[in-house]
């Protein structure tokens, strides 16, 4: 679990877990002022579920559910470890062809260290560490 204040001044907070005793698989809340959206996956896979998203208005309109964009749909029409390989070499021939950044590099992963350095500080000492 992990909590902070945003630059914004937005609370966020985190809880990550896999291996749930039932294998219920994942559940993503994003909650704001004008509802909350609650993407859910069938399992507990990591290369085959399918994605449920809904939004919850704040005005107490009952939940619809959404449709997930093509964008965020993987390859191949089904999730699975063959379209996420071919996703990847996908956007790397965009990459190329483009001139575009392709997926994380040094300063994503400098970025995510730093965290990852804040997160265990704090848990040591008790005490908020502001990342810069």
């Amino acid at each position: 679990m992990l909590g902070g204040l945003l630059e914004s001044g937005a609370a966020a907070s985190a809880h990550f877990m896999t291996g749930g005793p039932r294998g219920d698989g994942f559940r993503i809340e994003v909650h704001g002022r004008t509802g909350r959206l609650v993407l859910v996956s069938s399992d507990d896979s990591l290369v085959g579920p399918s994605f449920t998203l809904t939004h919850a208005p704040a005005n107490g309109s009952p939940a619809r559910q959404l449709s997930i964009p093509d964008a965020h749909r993987p390859l191949l029409g089904t999730p699975s470890a063959v379209s996420n390989v071919a996703q990847v070499y996908t956007d790397l021939a965009r990459a190329i062809r483009t001139g575009d950044d392709f997926g994380p590099d040094f300063t994503t992963a400098v970025r995510v260290h730093r965290l990852l350095d804040a997160v265990r500080s704090s848990a040591g000492s008790g005490r908020r560490v502001r990342l810069g």
